[in-house]
């Protein structure tokens, strides 16, 4: 039988029971109060308590209270017993692991998310009857949850006044975080009193509040103006559902979200977020069980790492500070945390004492013993936290990491940071925010202007285009990179400056793989060559397969006859038998004589110097 629809049947015997017992405990509880309420009323209105009293002994002991209730209790009991013996089956859930936890962190964790979803009074009996030690962080939890609550609940009776108390006193720190919290309850409070036919009403709060978004929402408060037009059909209004994208129940968890955001918190407790991953988890653990057919012994040795990985979308990636697992240090800016090409993640100063300190040295990777060296791991926290505001257009972090590398940049021949103040000044214009558009202009274009003179002049031009900036004609020419492609253009920069590859080497194997498959086909259509045959290719293709520029790759040589490293005097030069050698070693096999025929030391292939063409410069 299916485990998981035993343990259903199971809970819905012990629910049904406990139904049972309260629906028992019900009506005795009714039928008792009755017979009091009865002897009250006739004892005040006969002299007789004595008789009356009497009577109401004799109706308890008709009702059997207790009886019935042990009787039920006893059903109830062994419902559950039964049910925690399911639950207890070793083979019962093949993927649940066994491990001693901490009960106290248990406990706060339960708290915590008690008083997140407001069961303040369950919460405070869990922390009474458990005995949890409420120290400091969870106070300041309890404290917090409090708060929010006093803030989100009068959202559900469409009271927005203590909500817009907290924006207000918060509205700094939320509009550099970009929020539109503000103007989406002031809407949400405008349509609630359209809705309720409140026409002046709405028009007097459009006036007080309205203005303050009018640079920033002036097409949404168009819109909710002509709303009033529509007063007495709002249902068939055409713009209703843009107009409110979140709702009061949306804007209450998003109000929630910030709050918590503003806090450097978790908006989400830690149980919700265990429980969700596990509830996300579970199928492919059962498979992965299934399918290695592993004992629960064996299952237990997986709990510091699994052996496939568990993809659990973005809501479940956290970047927060890395610890590495083989020196137990904690990162930092000069300690960062480094992926390895096998997916696995160490500090810097562990792989630097791997590799002693040597970047070509090769060493392995104390998880997987895969082999690599410290010039193929790449800091990839580093970037993803410079380029991912980008997405959201904020160039801080990204104009920080330059300013930090601006001279190693200006070698490179870098326009990238011009490009950034570009689109930050664009977006300012698309925006309509004139004048801070020209306060930005002054401050950060004069350092471009020798370079780049022509294009900030067509930049301030762009002013006066700000009611139709779709149609400036130099818009295309002005950013000819955008936002996603400002982005991979830094990503590139930044691995360039660690010389290290943009691309990851399994990308470009398999871009390359793509690229030649066609022709690798046709080859061997053509050549009419057998599975054995083409094994006997994996070093060598007898044909050239040119795959663009992208893929060719100028690295440091060493000749496998001298030993020598290839410099501009002596630069590798290829054979037509496709084998290399450095350029002193050709003129030592031919003697100096770019006619005199020699033998390829690898292939036995005779050749001369004349023939052999230098491949790097």
């Amino acid at each position: 039988m299916d485990p998981i629809a035993t343990v259903k049947d199971g809970f819905n015997q012990v629910a049904k029971r406990q139904k049972h017992y309260h629906t028992i405990s019900q009506a005795v509880t009714d039928g008792a109060f009755e017979g009091f309420v009865e002897s009250l009323v006739q004892i005040l209105t006969k002299n007789d308590p004595k008789t009356v009293l009497t009577e109401l002994k004799l109706k308890l002991d008709s009702l059997l209270p207790i009886n019935h209730l042990q009787e039920s209790q006893k059903e109830t009991n062994t419902s559950l017993t039964k049910f925690e013996k399911f639950l207890g089956k070793s083979d019962m859930f093949p993927a649940s692991i066994s491990i001693d936890l901490d009960h106290q962190l248990v406990d706060k964790m339960l708290v915590e998310y008690l008083y997140r979803q407001g069961l303040f009074e369950v919460g405070e009996l869990l922390i009474k009857e458990s005995e949890v030690d409420v120290d400091g962080q969870l106070s300041e939890v309890i404290a917090r949850s409090l708060e929010i609550h006093r803030v989100t609940e009068p959202l559900k009776e469409k009271d927005t006044e203590p909500a817009m108390r907290w924006i207000s006193e918060n509205r700094e720190k939320l509009k550099e975080d970009g929020s539109k919290l503000e103007m989406e309850l002031v809407s949400l409070k405008y349509w609630e009193m359209l809705r309720q036919r409140k026409r002046s009403e709405a028009l007097r709060f459009a006036r007080v509040h309205f203005p303050k978004f009018a640079s920033l929402h002036s097409v949404k408060i168009r819109k909710l103006i002509v709303a009033l037009l529509w007063v007495r059909d709002l249902e068939n209004y055409p713009h209703a559902e843009e107009l409110f994208p979140l709702g009061w129940d949306k804007a209450s968890r998003e109000l929630t979200k910030q709050y918590y955001n503003l806090h450097d918190q978790p908006s989400s407790s830690l149980l919700a977020v265990a429980l969700s991953a596990g509830v996300e988890s579970l199928p492919r653990l059962l498979k992965l069980v299934r399918v290695m057919g592993l004992r629960k012994e064996e299952c237990g040795e997986m709990k510091q790492q699994l052996p496939v990985d568990l993809e659990l979308g973005d809501e479940f990636q956290f970047h927060s500070v890395f610890v590495c697992p083989v020196s137990r240090e904690q990162s930092d800016e000069y300690n960062p945390p480094m992926m390895m090409p096998c997916r696995h993640v160490l500090c810097k100063e562990t792989i630097l004492r791997l590799c002693k300190c040597c970047s070509t040295r090769r060493f392995k990777c104390p998880y997987c013993h895969a082999y690599t060296t410290a010039a193929t791991c790449r800091q990839s926290l580093e970037i993803h936290r410079v380029t991912e505001p980008l997405k959201e257009k904020d160039t801080e972090p990204a104009m920080r990491w330059i300013s930090e590398n601006r001279e190693k940049l200006k070698e490179d021949g870098s326009k990238l940071e011009m490009e950034l103040v570009s689109l930050k000044y664009w977006e300012m214009l698309r925006q309509r925010k004139r004048s801070e558009a020209l306060r930005f202009a002054r401050v950060h274009f004069p350092k471009f202007a020798s370079l780049h003179s022509v294009k900030i002049r067509k930049l301030i031009v762009a002013l006066l285009w700000v009611r139709d900036l779709e149609n400036y004609p130099h818009a295309e020419e002005l950013f000819p990179l955008g936002w996603d492609k400002a982005s991979r253009e830094l990503t590139k920069q930044y691995y360039n400056l660690h010389d290290q590859p943009s691309s990851s080497l399994l990308a470009v194997a398999l871009s390359a793989g793509v690229e030649s498959l066609p022709r690798l086909l046709k080859l061997v259509r053509v050549m009419g060559l057998r599975k054995e045959e083409c094994g006997e290719m994996k070093q060598q293709l007898p044909v050239d397969l040119e795959l663009g520029d992208e893929f060719q790759f100028h690295s440091v040589f060493v000749c496998p006859v001298s030993r020598e490293q290839s410099d501009e005097y002596n630069p590798p030069m290829m054979m037509p038998c496709r084998h290399v050698l450095c350029k002193e070693t050709i003129l030592r096999l031919c003697k100096c004589c770019s006619t005199r025929r020699f033998k390829c030391p690898y292939c036995h292939a005779y050749t001369t110097a004349a023939t052999c063409r230098q491949l790097y410069i």
